[in-house]
């Protein structure tokens, strides 16, 4: 009997466009907004269920324009089991206005939604993050301890979070935020450059223009970034500069790309636990004896950052958000929200090792790609504060003592400058493809010039860096990556829509 070998290949066809419609745009339209919710909330109950419904419905009508159109987002992603078992469907999160609606969905399963939520104040931003529940905090325990898979909505003054579970959280947030990123350890703030967070006439040294927290119950602290060759040598620093702007950030590989306004180049960089040397750094400890240098420019920021949270946040301490959860009522003017996600846990999550201190503290000693030789104690600040503090320090150490910072980006590959560059080539779009060789790609379009350029890298042999190689260039208007067949998808400035797999053609349409 002779032996025979199948082969099977798969066969890749085209069909015709659809229209895609956001399931959540539709269920918008049938779930309470955050104007009728204040409205139940206000009025009495008389006027609501009155006889005629005459005053019900004035008073709702007094607020409404037809001039209004919201604003729409949504992202999808693939289904995500609750103990990480892979799944046959996808997920969708909407946002409109103050709606945030999270629906799951496929080709055999209807769509329905999972959890909807409206909250006081146009939601900026919502996304899927994952938090690390365990106390240790090491590499290794990122890849193996137990997480906290929540929903995170973005107000303009606080953070909301929710987990699958049930659990609520708000954290207060002491500047004005312009992204937040979902990461391998927690979430990621960039501050908005029009916040006017440094006093006149005060610091010579700038604030940190990106944070970290690695948990809702975990304080915010500024992000650190160790620079390589393109500054020269080795340097470690606060991220200050605002010309420095975060255009895409990938999970696993845990790397971030960064785009320069003022050079006009994007950067790549690895996002990791900050190390304890890196921490001696930038906190300006001092082996000799770990004084605090510098008090009054660090207790003027101090001043500064804790009236702006009072001045712009709902409340002026995480713990103040905290405890307001669980002690008042759903029908409080307080930054409460309306969800039909489970009732709020009792404070389990209270015993993880680091609470969340109170107040904002400033971050002193930070200079732009530059390491002043002030001295800081690296070690974790006290929860009392004195109001009356003197010039010299004695009485100022709690609160000139900064928050130790938790993760840096470290310096991985950075396009080459050329004579001639254009302003404004900020990648617009940036994902991550592999070729059917298993080769790997980081694709950023840049619409400006309708090219799409795709930087091969791979792990060394040791897998404890990315190495980053050749640039190629696709002409291209718009791109997607297609992830189970290996290929992206590339929309020519003609309209013809074309398949790669990696950097090679394979078919047009």
């Amino acid at each position: 009997m002779s032996n025979f070998y199948e082969e099977r290949t798969t066969m890749i066809a085209a069909r015709d466009l659809q229209e895609f419609v956001p399931f959540g745009r539709d269920h918008c339209k049938h779930h309470p907004n955050a104007l009728n919710l204040q409205l139940r909330q206000l009025q009495p109950a008389s006027e609501l269920w009155s006889s005629d419904g005459a005053a019900g419905l004035v008073g709702s009508l007094q607020e409404v324009t037809i001039h209004e159109k919201q604003k729409e987002s949504w992202q999808l992603r693939k289904g995500v089991s609750e103990i990480g078992e892979d799944v046959d469907y996808d997920e969708e999160l909407y946002v409109a206005g103050n709606m945030v609606i999270w629906s799951k969905g496929s080709k055999s399963q209807a769509l329905a939604v999972y959890k909807a939520f409206t909250v006081d104040s146009p939601v900026q931003q919502a996304l899927w993050c994952d938090f690390i529940i365990s106390q240790d905090k090491s590499e290794k325990a990122y890849s193996s301890n137990e997480v906290e898979k929540c929903i995170c909505i973005l107000q303009s003054s606080c953070i909301n979070m929710h987990s699958i579970e049930g659990k609520d959280y708000i954290a207060s947030l002491p500047f004005q935020v312009a992204n937040v990123w979902p990461t391998k350890y927690g979430l990621l703030f960039e501050r908005s450059a029009s916040s006017h967070e440094v006093p006149p006439g005060s610091p010579r040294e700038p604030l940190p223009t990106m944070f970290s927290m690695l948990h809702p119950l975990d304080e915010i602290t500024p992000l650190v970034c160790k620079s390589g060759s393109l500054f020269g040598s080795s340097r470690v620093q606060y991220v200050v500069d605002h010309a420095m702007k975060i255009v895409f950030l990938n999970t696993d590989p845990s790397i971030v790309m960064t785009y320069d306004a003022v050079q006009n180049v994007h950067s790549v960089w690895t996002l990791r636990r900050v190390k304890s040397e890196e921490e001696n750094v930038v906190l300006k400890f001092s082996e000799q004896g770990g004084t605090p240098q510098n008090v009054a420019t660090s207790s003027s920021l101090t001043a500064h950052l804790r009236s702006l949270s009072k001045g712009d946040s709902p409340v002026t301490s995480p713990f103040q958000n905290y405890s307001s959860i669980h002690s008042q009522s759903r029908s409080t003017s307080s930054p409460s929200l309306h969800s039909r996600s489970p009732s709020i846990s009792n404070m389990a999550a209270l015993s993880r090792a680091h609470s969340p201190a109170l107040g904002v503290h400033s971050f002193s000693g930070v200079q732009r790609f530059n390491i002043s030789s002030h001295n800081q104690s690296p070690k974790r600040h006290s929860i009392s504060h004195s109001p009356n503090s003197n010039s010299n320090g004695s009485f100022l150490a709690p609160e000139t003592e900064p928050i130790v910072p938790e993760l840096c980006i470290d310096h991985l590959w950075t396009e080459t400058i050329t004579n001639i560059r254009e302003k404004n080539s900020q990648a617009s779009k940036v994902f991550i493809t592999s070729d059917l060789c298993g080769q790997k790609f980081l694709c950023f379009l840049v619409e400006s010039q309708l090219h799409l350029r795709c930087v091969k890298f791979q792990e060394s042999n040791d897998k404890t860096q990315l190495i980053f190689g050749s640039v190629t260039n696709i002409p291209a208007k718009d791109a997607a990556p297609v992830e189970k067949i290996d290929t992206m998808l590339v929309l020519e400035g003609s309209g013809n829509l074309v398949l790669y797999t990696g950097v090679v053609r394979v078919s047009n349409k």
